[in-house]
């Protein structure tokens, strides 16, 4: 699944490379930490106005410290691009300062141009503009467009990472194919927000071009993939032989953690980088209950942590193979079992 990788980098906006910018210590990331759910999701009523007064006193740091700190103790919106947070933030003195003033100071400071939105002040370098673009406006379900998320991330945060807090917080599934969901997020810091919104300053702080990715989404789900826009996908492999049983067994609703269930799903660290599918099968087989079995060749096959949370097992088993950007593969019921194999064999 190389290709995989490689074509990633093709989504990714022009001149993707990160910035290392000099001074200051090193950001905090969610990424390095694994801070349980609690410390990253806010509970929404912790942080309701998107531009509260600004008292805040701060040594020199980093910008995406910066971010974090307001997070932990101003909140408001606050996003900045990734690749830039490692640039010098000056002392700062705030004392009952208006939002805006205070966060364009910082911009100034840090050589940024600022784009304000309703729900938050997003920072980004010269030549980055195309990011602006970005809007989900119009393209979720509205069931899904109804929920709300406030968040803090750090910096270099992987976007599986993210989806899958937003998941296990809101009760919806949300999930990346492995082009998008290896893209690291900047440092974020926002207060209660439609999702909608939410997920446009995720993918933005992550310098996903707005052309390079699609957006799937019914009230089960919000599905995000790269490439030209393509009619929603099953993956059942020989539906017309199922029985009434295994017809019903797929329309059962459940909650899926992958790579496995946590003891509390609302406290819980997500594990860094992807899962082996063979690394997974027992802990789908006791989450299914059913055995979950793997064509040969294709236990290496990568599965991201994600939280499948309110959705059919089949809806489940087609969002789990459709993270591999590929229309080659779905899942078989044979004798019983799920077999995850190639299309045709």
């Amino acid at each position: 699944m190389k290709k995989i990788s490689a074509f990633a980098l093709c989504v990714l906006t022009a001149a993707c490379a990160t910035t290392r910018d000099g001074g200051g210590k090193p950001p905090k990331t969610a990424e390095s930490d694994n801070r349980p759910l609690a410390e990253t999701i806010k509970e929404p009523v912790v942080m309701k106005d998107p531009r509260p007064l600004v008292t805040i006193m701060q040594d020199i740091g980093t910008l995406g410290d910066t971010v974090v700190h307001f997070g932990e103790t101003v909140g408001g919106g606050f996003v900045v691009m990734k690749g830039i947070e490692n640039r010098p933030v000056p002392p700062m003195n705030y004392q009952k300062t208006d939002y805006k003033k205070a966060v364009t100071e910082i911009a100034a400071a840090t050589q940024c141009n600022v784009a304000e939105y309703p729900h938050y002040l997003f920072l980004y370098p010269q030549g980055y503009e195309s990011l602006l673009g970005l809007s989900l406006s119009g393209r979720l379900d509205p069931a899904v467009a109804a929920k709300t998320a406030a968040m803090t991330f750090g910096a270099d945060t992987p976007l599986y990472k993210a989806l899958t807090l937003l998941s296990a917080s809101m009760g919806t599934a949300i999930l990346a194919d492995n082009v998008l969901s290896e893209a690291r997020t900047g440092a974020v810091t926002l207060a209660e927000l439609p999702l909608g919104e939410a997920l446009e300053a995720l993918l933005k702080s992550a310098r996903i071009s707005p052309d390079a990715f699609q957006v799937e989404s019914t009230p089960e789900y919000l599905f995000l993939y790269a490439g030209p826009p393509a009619p929603p996908r099953g993956t059942l492999i020989g539906e017309e032989t199922l029985t009434e049983e295994d017809r019903a067994y797929l329309d059962t609703v459940i909650e899926l953690y992958l790579p496995e269930r946590p003891a509390d799903t609302k406290q819980y660290a997500i594990p860094s980088g992807a899962a082996t599918l063979g690394r997974v099968l027992d802990s789908l087989s006791e989450q299914l209950n059913r055995t979950v079995i793997a064509a040969p060749g294709m236990e290496d096959f990568p599965i991201n942590p994600c939280a499948l949370v309110n959705v059919r097992i089949r809806t489940a088993l087609d969002l789990l193979i459709r993270q591999w950007p590929l229309p080659d593969f779905g899942y078989a019921i044979e004798g019983g079992q799920i077999i995850i194999r190639r299309n045709k064999e």
